[in-house]
């Protein structure tokens, strides 16, 4: 708060399978995951997380990474 804003979802990809998941930040945190989940993107509603999921998944991670880089 005091005009730091962190979003609340992150788009993560599961290192063993590579299958695409949406979860709360905090999630992440928790000691089980995070070594199992690589984080990708983040996105502060649910809905907009799944518009990006959805996005990662037709075009695939590394173009994503692509459009990330050439957007800044």
């Amino acid at each position: 708060k005091d005009g730091y804003y962190m979003e609340e979802y992150l788009i993560v990809s599961d290192n063993t399978t590579g299958e695409l998941f949406i979860m709360r930040k905090a999630s992440r945190l928790d000691v089980l995951n995070v070594y199992k989940y690589e984080p990708i993107g983040s996105c502060e509603t649910l809905l907009d997380a799944i518009a990006l999921k959805n996005h990662i998944e037709q075009i695939g991670v590394m173009a994503y990474f692509d459009e990330v880089v050439a957007s800044v």
